[in-house]
Formats: structure tokens, sequence, C-alpha cells
């Protein structure tokens, strides 16, 4: 139990407030405000938005780092007490804006009689993020969710509303078999698609698709595009003339490991790349640290044994670098990318022409049994605990579940397309 002013607040409290939030589906931005929002029964309001955003790690103004001081806020700011008592929004979560680079902060100090500091946002630029914020939330994706719809991706995405995305993670047909590349003749192509389209019309289908991925993005979204280089009369053929005015922001190497080398005049090629192209407010989650080039094994494939496909863990780094509450897969083939939204936390909408994959992917996630939901729920709820507890003096319980491993390892054979 720890002092707050006058009352207490146990961590039973707080588990109280997080556990319920998790099992519902809500992210982790939504329970830091109810956490906030329970502390705030017991302190001043202030006072809570402060403990807890030192305790998620928020950046705060420091005397060294240039901040001004003032007696009264200049024309314009406003600081984010005020702010969240006029609009309404817990301070938590105007402070997750500034530090997902959505506001940009004014480092502040009060004058020195006052004492004390507080960070302030250009009022302007709040109004209008609150603004676009209400306008994204008006679509509704909720019949979208959390499932996997079979049907062309040119006839199911349109019908998506603008900007009710957050994230997608997408690895097309690499229309291998017009390819007189490395291994291109060990491959039959998909389940109703044969993966052998000309040059010109595979580039035309695929910048229809990434069109259709950008419009359904919201301002602060994503595509992270897996595809991979392929030969021509034994020369690179480059993906530029799919990306060209895209928003492509940078290129990430997935060394896959492994595979077989069929042509000895070829050096083993051990590698995808991964596209991040953006919507100009994303931002990655700070404290990120992962570099450019992503070092995850290819999988032997269980589920599809026929295709390519990626391991799960490399549509779960490119989620876990977001704070993406729903991540979008219009080539959902066995369902990787769905089953690593869950295994994230997240919602999912998986897209996929075949009736065979469909029924695998609905397979896999029938799999995430209440076990393993459950798991998942705790280390949530432990992760935040953890996170908050030092910052309030507490001791974690001996037996307080921190690293419980969630059993995808052992159940998820391998990732996929």
């Amino acid at each position: 139990m720890v002092k707050l002013g006058k009352s207490s607040l146990t961590k039973q409290d707080l588990i109280g407030v997080i556990k319920p939030a998790m099992e519902a589906g809500a992210d982790a931005e939504a329970i830091a405000d109810m956490v906030a929002e329970r502390i705030s029964d017991v302190v001043d309001l202030d006072d809570a938005a402060t403990l807890l955003a030192e305790a998620l790690g928020a950046e705060q103004p420091s005397e060294d780092e240039g901040v001004v001081i003032y007696d009264e806020l200049p024309l314009g700011l406003i600081d984010l007490p005020s702010a969240s008592r006029k609009y309404g929004i817990a301070v938590s979560t105007i402070r997750n804006w500034v530090n997902r680079g959505h506001l940009h902060k004014k480092g502040l100090r009060k004058a020195p009689a006052q004492g004390g500091g507080y960070i302030a946002v250009d009022e302007r630029a709040l109004q209008s993020h609150i603004a676009n914020r209400k306008i994204l939330t008006n679509a509704d994706i909720t019949p979208w969710l959390n499932a996997i719809h079979q049907g062309d991706i040119l006839e199911l995405l349109p019908e998506l509303p603008d900007a009710s995305v957050d994230l997608v993670v997408a690895s097309p047909p690499y229309n291998l078999l017009n390819s007189t590349g490395n291994g291109s003749r060990c491959w039959d192509g998909y389940d109703g698609h044969s993966d052998d389209m000309p040059r010109h019309a595979y580039v035309e289908w695929q910048r229809l698709c990434l069109s259709q991925m950008l419009r359904v993005l919201k301002p602060d979204g994503a595509i992270f595009y897996n595809h991979m280089h392929r030969v021509q009369n034994g020369l690179i053929v480059r993906n530029d003339d799919i990306l060209q005015d895209f928003p492509l922001r940078q290129v990430i190497i997935w060394h896959r490991s492994g595979g077989t080398n069929f042509n000895r005049h070829y050096f083993l090629p051990d590698y995808e790349v991964v596209y991040l192209i953006t919507k100009p407010g994303f931002r990655l989650l700070n404290g990120h640290t992962d570099g450019s080039v992503w070092r995850i094994h290819q999988e032997q494939h269980s589920w599809i044994p026929e295709i390519p496909t990626f391991p799960v863990d490399l549509p779960r780094r490119a989620i876990r670098a977001t704070s993406a509450k729903v991540v979008l897969d219009p080539f959902t083939g066995s369902g990787t990318t769905a089953v690593a939204a869950v295994l994230e936390g997240r919602s999912y909408i998986g897209i996929e022409q075949s009736a065979r994959y469909c029924a695998i992917a609905r397979e896999r996630l029938a799999g995430l049994d209440r076990h393993q939901r459950h798991a998942l729920i705790t280390n949530a709820a432990s992760a935040v605990i953890r996170r908050i507890g030092p910052a309030l003096s507490w001791e974690l319980p001996v037996g307080f579940p921190v690293h419980q491993r969630c059993g995808d390892q052992q159940w998820i054979h391998a990732g996929g397309y």
C-alpha cells in the first residue's frame, strides 16, 4: 500500500482497473488514462498526471534543456492541466500525443516564486489534432474488426472507410513465376492465384493495392510492405516502378537466413525487404531501438506448406514498434499478421481471396485459446504495474507474473503469407 495525500492506493486497486480493461480490448493509452483517473480519485489531478507520466517515461522539462521561465504563458500556448480541463481529455493522453510527435512540446517552468515545472503546447495545433481524431472515430469499422474476410483485395478494400486503420502489414504475391531467377522453377503459385502476371500488369495491380492501403490509413499510419527483388534475364529487377511516388520513408532488410540456392552462379539469397511507407504523422514509439536490419529466422511452415512465408515475429516486431490499435493485412494468407496482432493485444482486419487460406487462418486464430489470451492479459497488466510500481515505491509480490510465456513459440508453427 502506498500513501497518496490523505488516502491510500494498493496494487490490487490498479489491477482492478487494468485487467478488466485489457479483457475488454483497451489499448495501452486507454489503460494509462484509466489508471490516471483512478489515481486522481485520491490525489490532485495535476499531481496524478505528472506521477503517471513520470512512471511511464514521459519527458519532463529541465532547466539545462533551454527551458524558458515565464510569469504567464505566451499567447497561443496552453499548459497540459489547463488543456485537460478545457477539452475534457486526460493529461496523460495529451502527453502521449506530445511524446509520439503529434504535438510539439514547449518546455516551460513557472516563475521561481511559484516553483515547479510543466509542459505546454500550441493550442491551435492541439485543437486541430483533437478535431482530426474526432473525424477519424466517426468511421465505424466494427463489422470488419477481428475477422478474416474472403474476397478480392480490390473489391473489399474500397469498402473500408477513409482513414480508418492505424497500420497495414502486407506481403503480396511476388509474381515469381514471371521471374527467371533463383528458385522460380520450383514454385507453383498460390491457391487461386497463378503468380505469373506480365510485369506491367503486376506493377499496375500492386500500385492500385498500395493506393487503397494508403487511403484507409489514418494521418499517422504506416504500411510495412514486404517484398523481394526478382531476377529477369539474369539481372535484378527492383521494385522502383511499384513504389514510385509513394511516401517511402525507409527500407528495412529482413535477414531471414537459411533457404536453398538453386543456381551456383548466385550467392545464397538470404534476405527480403520491408518497405516502410508512411503518412506524415507517423512516429515510432519512444524508446524504440531496433535497427533497419531485422535478423529473424525463416520458419518451417506447417499451415500452408506450398507457399513462401514470413515468421510471426516479423509482423510482431512491426506492430510492437507502433501504437497502432487496428492492423490490416489485405493479403492474409494463413493469418500470420492477424495472429501477431492478437499476440500484441491489437485488433486486426484480414482480407484473403482464397477460401482455403481463409479457413486455415480462422483455424489458427481459434487456436488462441482462453489460457493463452489470459496469459496475454496478465502480461500486459503486469507490464503496466511494473512500470508504475517503482514510482509508487511498490514491491511486487512474490509470484506476481512478470515474464509469463504465452506459448506462441510452441503452438504457432510458423508465420506466413
